[in-house]
């Protein structure tokens, strides 16, 4: 559970950093999802854990926004 709280936690600093590219943010919350997606189903930390350290990008697939994402990063712009 150590080992999943650090990667989760590695993954929420790159999605709060407003200075990182939007695509890294986007990236670290897809990750994120992933992870509770993969606890969601079993229930299990371990699964979780294997999902967040497998979670790779398609980049063949292009780019497309996902519902539920956020998909503006202002930079203090309102």
């Amino acid at each position: 559970m150590r080992k999943m709280e650090t990667l989760l936690s590695q993954q929420q600093i790159l999605f709060s950093d407003s200075q990182a590219p939007p695509e890294v943010r986007r990236l670290a919350e897809r990750a994120i999802d992933t992870s509770r997606e993969a606890f969601a189903l079993h229930g299990s930390y371990c699964d979780a854990q294997r999902a967040l350290k497998q979670f790779e990008v398609d980049k063949d697939s292009g780019f497309h926004y996902k519902q539920g994402e956020v998909n503006f990063f202002g930079r203090g712009h309102y």
